[in-house]
């Protein structure tokens, strides 16, 4: 995955919302924190969050990933946007180990749980509250069709 294909498929599909310079900063940050997370993914939870902005705050998370922190974290997050990735990309592998901890029928380690750790707490994955993590899903969907074979890497 390139920066810049992800960053045609956020301008292709969310171009009248995002400008093309917060896009492409964002999915060059993306492509280079996300690890063993998959670019995509972390770039439709970054847009469902906060549509890009690195300054977003909501009372209790900030960031672009919408991460729970302090506020002075919450004002470097606002001048670093490359921080408020890194800390959401890591709260999303967290999400996933815990998981894949668990192998109750219904919580499992698949992706719905995952997404509903991220968004939710333990209290997501356990309740099944999986509105969000389907609209993530569906932003991903969306990314990988306007993506060249589909997103293939």
């Amino acid at each position: 995955m390139t920066a810049a294909l992800l960053c045609a498929a956020i301008v292709a599909v969310w171009g009248a919302e995002i400008a093309p310079a917060r896009a492409c900063e964002a999915a060059a940050i993306i492509v280079e924190v996300s690890g063993s997370e998959d670019p995509i993914l972390v770039a439709a939870l970054a847009l469902g969050e906060s549509r890009l902005d690195p300054a977003a705050t909501n009372g209790r998370t900030c960031g672009p990933m919408a991460v729970k922190a302090a506020p002075a974290t919450c004002r470097r997050w606002a001048r670093d946007p490359r921080a408020g990735y890194v800390a959401g990309v890591a709260m999303l592998g967290e999400a996933r180990r815990w998981c894949a901890r668990r192998r109750a029928p219904g919580i499992g380690p698949g992706l719905l749980c995952t997404l509903a750790v991220y968004a939710s707490g333990p209290r997501g994955a356990r309740e099944r509250l999986y509105r969000q993590p389907r609209a993530i899903l569906r932003r991903a969907a969306a990314l990988r069709a306007a993506m060249p074979m589909g997103g293939a890497s």
